[in-house]
């Protein structure tokens, strides 16, 4: 079954898109990277359409996108779903982050080493077809802002939860630890050749954007 419901929260320092995927309202529902303070909006959105939380899907592994996995994943009893190669930064926040955003961690979690690891982990993987409450993901292991990025497809491929690979007129960042320019610009060649222009595109951070406004300085 296609996801026909899609709501969009953004919260927290980075202003960090969180996605509430279903197959309509009164139905189970997919969580796509909780991050800070999106828990609270997250329960907004389930009371609103009268959702069922059956998992929690992972872009990739940066703090701004699972800092709210634990409690959301905890309160629902829910698995979290993550590319092996970014597992390690839900134990280790602090390797995927610039210098610049390190004070950060320390702002919110003082000199203790967070971690974001949940009870019920799994792996996703380039390839993969996952059905999680009624709603079909296919995963495009799409490397280069980290290591284990992935970019989630659904509703035939006509819509695209691109994380940090592909933004409204930009990309990722390269210049993080783990980060890698060349697998970045692979994968995005990869996305331009897979998909057509009017594929919709809800990024990690930003407004929507389609896969045709996007196409000509994706891989620039």
């Amino acid at each position: 079954m296609s996801a026909v419901l899609l709501e969009r929260i953004t919260a927290g320092p980075w202003q960090t898109n969180t996605y509430v995927l279903a197959a309509g309202p009164q139905s189970p529902c997919v969580v796509i990277d909780p991050g800070f303070d999106a828990e609270p909006l997250i329960d907004v959105v389930l009371a609103r359409h009268d959702l069922t939380p059956a998992g929690i899907v992972l872009t990739h592994g940066h703090l701004d996108h699972v800092a709210s996995v634990p409690n959301v994943a905890a309160s629902h009893g829910l698995t979290v779903w993550i590319h092996p190669e970014d597992e390690v930064l839900l134990s280790d926040p602090a390797a995927g982050l610039s210098p610049e955003s390190k004070p950060l961690l320390e702002q919110f979690y003082g000199t203790a080493k967070p971690s974001f690891r949940p009870e019920k982990l799994k792996h996703i993987n380039d390839g993969d077809e996952v059905s999680i409450g009624g709603v079909d993901l296919r995963v495009w292991h799409s490397s280069g802002h980290t290591p284990g990025c992935v970019v989630l497809t659904t509703d035939s491929e006509r819509l695209m939860l691109s994380g940090d690979v592909l933004f409204n007129q930009g990309v990722g960042r390269t210049d993080l630890p783990r980060s890698d320019p060349a697998a970045m610009k692979t994968s995005l060649t990869r996305i331009m050749d897979a998909f057509d222009d009017g594929v919709e595109v809800y990024p990690g951070h930003g407004p929507s954007t389609t896969i045709g406004s996007e196409r000509s300085r994706a891989i620039q």
